[in-house]
């Protein structure tokens, strides 16, 4: 699909303003249609549609890897937020907001 070989998304990929690139925002941006560049990816029908599907998986199995690196501060930090309820004597107000991201 690319015989010039050029490079996917891969850790420490930099915008141009020098910004860490997501894996989410380069293959958002490799899949829009610009009109004034031609673009391989569009040219190859069904192989098209699994070059999509590849790369949201590995988009999503990042998601899921930063949840699960994470998980562990998450839950310490919703341990000691019931035992300070406890001790306090406050139990109407046990637990920890925790926002998930929105594809979990």
């Amino acid at each position: 699909m690319f015989p010039t070989g050029c490079d996917g998304w891969h850790l420490g990929l930099n915008k141009t303003d020098n910004k860490k690139q997501t894996a989410a925002g380069f293959y958002k941006s490799r899949l829009q249609i610009h009109h004034e560049d031609f673009n391989i990816v569009f040219k190859e029908k069904k192989l098209t549609q699994q070059y999509a599907v590849d790369q949201w998986v590995k988009v999503e199995a990042g998601r899921l890897d930063c949840v699960r690196r994470n998980i562990k501060t998450l839950r310490a930090e919703k341990y000691q937020g019931r035992m300070d309820a406890v001790q306090a004597g406050d139990v109407n107000d046990v637990g920890v907001k925790v926002i998930l991201p929105s594809t979990i």
